[in-house]
C-alpha cells in the first residue's frame, strides 16, 4: 500500500482499517435493499481491526467475535461523521464501489 493511498482514508477509517466490518455490512445491506436494519457476526480481525471498530463505536473490542448492528453503524456515520447518507455512504466510499440493491429484497 503507498503512501498516497494511505493518506486518503476519512477520519473515521484510519489506515482502511474498518474495510473487513464495512464489507460484511455491506453485504447485509444489499440483501436488505439498502436499509440499515439487523445485525450480522463479525469474525477474524485483527486487534487493530478490533480497535479501529471500538473506536468508531467509543467502545473497546476485546473478543474475537462481535455482532454489527447496521442501525447503530448507520446512526453513528449520521451523527458522528455528518455523513449524509449514512452507513451506505460509509461502506461505497470504503469499498471504492457503488451499493446494489439485492434483486430478492
Amino acid at each position: 500500500m503507498d503512501a498516497a493511498r494511505t493518506l486518503s482514508y476519512p477520519i473515521w477509517n484510519p489506515g482502511g482499517e474498518l474495510r473487513l466490518a464495512l464489507e460484511v455490512a455491506a453485504e447485509l445491506l444489499e440483501s436488505n435493499g439498502l436499509r440499515a436494519e439487523g445485525t450480522c457476526p463479525l469474525d477474524g480481525m485483527t486487534r487493530h481491526q478490533r480497535a479501529a471498530l471500538g473506536a468508531l463505536l467509543g467502545c473497546g473490542m476485546v473478543r474475537p467475535r462481535v455482532l454489527l448492528n447496521l442501525a447503530v453503524l448507520d446512526a453513528i456515520f449520521r451523527e458522528k461523521y455528518a455523513l449524509a447518507g449514512g452507513l451506505v455512504e460509509a461502506c461505497e466510499s470504503a469499498l471504492d464501489r457503488r451499493l446494489v440493491r439485492s434483486t430478492e429484497a
